[in-house]
């Protein structure tokens, strides 16, 4: 019975203390952490009572209890002449403080686990040259120097000696090559810090130094390449893979896994030129049909991207391309992709729908299409019915595609096709209804889209309960959809003559811009871009605006210095905009090749 009570006590008064301590009330936590330590002598308790100590500043009686704790316990009295140093360091006793910090140092056991828990200590307390200094003199003792490597590299990273922390990285590599993942992700995170400085370069020519030396030791290699990666200078990056994937004789699988990694980046110049160095290892290579495949998937890429700035010509040497390489090929389950990009081309670009049609048609019949691909050219075959008009063929195959893959992207995104057709036609309660649910779809970029597109709708249906104004908008937008750009600037021009504070405006004027545009009509289109980012400079289409005029003069005025001044607006003005990225790439190839 008395057992339990005293130990009921014990506990109230450790929950207590606690307590106190959390609310900064240190005097009664002091008082009952003495109690408490005096009856225990255990370091957890003596950590409690010194941190009340010192925030009542009671320095004397701190000192004292450290000292008498040093002699209690031998077993941990490095860690006791940590604390005396850092109470003396409260005090501005430098002099005293390191004087202890090094007593500490030389008591250490040779121990692992206490040399570790002194470093810590250290750490603690932010004296990095101490915790640096602990390692050292372990190694030394120990007579091993390639002991306690990680570590050290970690701390000399906080106190940003970096060619210290390089150094020990690589010698890591050096006797232990399969470290090296464990490095690279050891470093992604200071790789990615703005306030990292010149780490990176510290770190390449570092490892350059370490090629020249060793040459045949391809970890080295290994190393600078995800090195380039992380500064996206692919180009240094391909050069180092190619002479790897030489002398290792690895047939193309590390070249097709950079490749990969620079299309993903749409890094369409080198990545084209990687897969076409797989291609020239010959149709017996294992990698020969997927670089192929992937090659026109870069050339397709492109043009979608920049279709606008494409020619006619370009267009039809494309398509040649791709009957070329579908010939070679064959129609079969791997090249569903290519018959279906081709497709979109014709429909498209191009203007041939019927042959876009049967194309897709044949593709879906394909002997063991995967389901993802069938969706998919299901998807674009109803794009391509919607593109001709034919509202209602292309509403049975969207929702033929959303009931065949409920709950999963492809599904969504032919739920999303659906609402926008809805949306086309005037039904915009229907289409609201739609979109609010895919607002939560698992897909983001189909969430973003579909919440843009419920945005766009319910602004403008409160502004105009009768719904007339966003029914010839959306009208416009199908026409647009469906290439009558003539009639689409007529029912434009008509809301901007008759409503001409509508919040629909912007949306016009950039829309008109890019009609303007591929009509290669450059100066209407500047007009256009210019009025939005004059007159609605803290709308949602100003970045789009800007970097749609900044290629503009880049591509279309050869006006170099006009682009760049627009490029490095994107930059500071709209940080958080997805043209960011691109502006800062686009004005780093400028700087470059400004002619």
């Amino acid at each position: 019975m008395f057992t339990y009570l005293a130990f009921s006590q014990k506990d109230i008064d450790i929950q207590l203390a606690l307590e106190y301590y959390q609310n900064r009330e240190f005097k009664k936590a002091s008082e009952l952490y003495e109690k408490i330590y005096k009856k225990n002598n255990n370091k957890i308790y003596f950590k409690y009572y010194l941190r009340t100590l010192s925030e009542l500043k009671e320095f004397k009686k701190s000192e004292k209890l450290i000292k008498k704790q040093i002699k209690k316990d031998k077993n941990n009295e490095s860690y006791y002449y940590v604390e005396l140093g850092g109470l003396y360091k409260k005090q501005n006793l430098r002099e005293k403080a390191e004087k202890n910090f090094n007593i500490a140092i030389k008591k250490v056991p040779l121990l692992e686990n206490k040399i570790y828990s002194l470093s810590i200590a250290f750490l603690g307390k932010r004296e990095y040259k101490f915790a640096e200094k602990t390692y050292l003199y372990a190694r030394k003792k120990f007579g091993n120097s390639n002991k306690f490597s990680y570590e050290l590299a970690s701390i000399y990273l906080k106190q940003r000696k970096y060619q210290n922390a390089v150094e020990e990285y690589l010698d890591i590599i050096n006797y232990q090559p399969s470290h090296l993942r464990r490095i690279q992700n050891s470093l992604q995170s200071i790789i990615n810090d703005k306030e990292s400085g010149n780490f990176i370069e510290i770190l390449q020519t570092s490892i350059l130094k370490k090629i020249r030396k060793q040459p045949n030791y391809t970890v080295y290699n290994e190393f600078l390449i995800w090195v380039y990666i992380q500064k996206h200078n692919f180009e240094m990056a391909f050069i180092q893979t190619k002479a790897i994937d030489k002398r290792k004789n690895e047939n193309g699988k590390r070249l097709i896994d950079l490749a990969n990694l620079t299309l993903k980046n749409k890094e369409y110049d080198i990545s084209f030129k990687i897969y076409e160095e797989i291609v020239k290892k010959g149709k017996s290579n294992i990698y020969y049909e997927d670089a192929k495949i992937k090659m026109m998937e870069v050339l397709f890429q492109k043009t979608t991207l920049n279709g606008d700035f494409i020619s006619e010509e370009e267009k039809i040497n494309l398509e040649n391309h791709f009957l070329t390489t579908i010939s070679e090929l064959g129609r079969n389950n791997k090249t569903v992709i290519l018959l279906k990009n081709l497709s979109y081309l014709k429909a498209f670009f191009l203007k041939k729908t019927k042959e876009a049609i049967n194309l897709l048609e044949v593709a879906i019949k394909i002997p063991n299409i995967s389901k993802k691909d069938l969706s998919n050219c299901k998807i674009q075959l109803a794009d391509i019915y919607l593109l001709i008009d034919d509202i209602w063929e292309a509403t049975l195959i969207y929702a033929q595609v959303e009931s065949d893959n409920k709950n999963n992207p492809i599904g969504h995104l032919a739920k999303f096709k659906k609402a926008k057709l809805a949306y086309y036609t005037g039904d915009f309660q229907w289409a609201e209804a739609q979109l609010d649910v895919l607002k939560a779809s698992t897909s983001k970029l189909i969430a973003n889209d579909a919440f843009e597109l419920s945005l766009l709708i319910s602004d403008n249906i409160a502004e105009d309960t009768s719904e007339f104004v966003m029914e010839i908008f959306a009208r416009a937008d199908f026409l647009i959809l469906k290439n009558q750009d003539s009639m689409a600037i007529l029912s434009m021009d008509t809301i901007l003559n008759e409503f001409k504070n509508h919040s629909l405006n912007d949306e016009i004027l950039f829309k008109k811009a890019k009609i303007f545009h591929k009509r290669k009509d450059f100066k209407k289109a500047i007009s256009s871009l210019e009025k939005i980012i004059s007159d609605y400079n803290s709308d949602i289409l100003s970045d789009n605006a800007t970097f749609l005029l900044a290629q503009i003069y880049e591509n279309n005025m050869n006006d170099i210095e006009k682009a760049k001044k627009l490029y490095k607006k994107i930059i500071e003005d709209y940080q958080d905009s997805i043209y960011s990225k691109r502006a800062r790439k686009k004005l780093k190839n400028l700087n470059k090749n400004p002619n």
